[in-house]
């Protein structure tokens, strides 16, 4: 088992339905979880459900909500197409900071992370692409210059709240899946919602 912590943004019904149309066609997560920003990737349950519940409560509570704008597109090495943030992410960046010390003071990268809503996974059909180790000749690229002109396409104009954060917990196959060991997200992959966080 391992857990993770989101941000599920509210999105108006037009930014929903556009992201969510590509998600459909590209990332094969969508079926399982709504578009989210992760801000503690999956750490191994080994670190303690209850010590990591006591440890974000604590950071937490020195937050108060804030907002967000959606904005700039980046493709990186491992063939996922993301969508960053045009005003929230140095917040967004402090609060990894803040969460990655303590009991997640091992899972940090503070260099490597950039907020972010993934859109599509670009990998050949067929491909065990592990995150980690991309390999370039996985990379669909006619999926992604189709992919493309619909995220460029989507409507960022608007502020989103950041007021709650949700801990959920995913099995093991789904992490196997990341690392190349399946070639298909398992059907039991959806997360379960173990904790909530409100700032």
């Amino acid at each position: 088992m391992y857990y993770c912590l989101s941000f599920y943004p509210q999105l108006s019904a037009m930014l929903a339905d556009g992201i969510n149309a590509i998600r459909s066609r590209y990332d094969p997560t969508a079926p399982f979880y709504n578009p989210h920003i992760t801000v503690v990737f999956p750490t191994h349950e080994r670190v303690g459900i209850q010590p990591l519940t006591s440890h974000i409560q604590d950071v937490l509570s020195n937050w108060r909500p804030f907002q967000i704008q959606l904005g700039g597109l980046e493709k990186k090495p491992n063939h996922w197409l993301l969508l960053g943030l045009r005003d929230g992410e140095a917040e967004f960046k402090r609060l990894y900071r803040e969460l990655h010390t303590a009991v997640l003071a091992d899972d940090r990268d503070l260099n490597k992370y950039t907020p972010h809503i993934g859109l599509g996974l670009f990998v050949k059909e067929g491909a065990a692409h592990d995150w980690l180790n991309p390999r370039e000749s996985d990379f669909a690229q006619e999926q992604y210059q189709e992919a493309l002109p619909l995220a460029h396409s989507l409507p960022l104009s608007e502020r989103i709240l950041v007021d709650k954060f949700l801990l959920g917990a995913l099995k093991d196959t789904v992490i196997e899946w990341t690392r190349g060991k399946r070639i298909h997200i398992p059907e039991e992959a959806q997360e379960t919602t173990v904790g909530e966080f409100s700032l």
